[in-house]
């Protein structure tokens, strides 16, 4: 390809696909039974809506509670270790 285009919106892609006869093909491409995998793996994150980019990122969530070892005392008060007392009810 000799020019990279900067394209706004989809109707600014599809016009120029249409423009250079192209918008056929990419429609049967994009419904073919072959390539459906592909056509959602690109469109996948992306909002339909014209928000432009990818969904956020989703950040982990993280516990403000220190962590519990097996042997370490059940943080319930029973006085047992947490192995023998609630990990198994976890």
């Amino acid at each position: 390809m000799k020019r990279a285009y900067k394209l706004e919106n989809a109707s600014a892609c599809l016009a120029l696909l249409r423009r250079r006869g192209m918008a056929d093909a990419m429609d049967e491409a994009m419904n073919s039974t072959d390539n459906f995998g592909m056509a959602k793996r690109m469109m996948a994150g992306l909002d339909p809506f014209g928000g432009g980019g990818f969904a956020p990122i989703q950040h982990p969530f993280v516990s403000d509670e220190p962590e519990v070892g097996r042997n370490d005392a059940c943080p319930c008060g029973s006085g047992k270790k947490y192995k023998r007392c609630c990990l198994k009810k976890a």
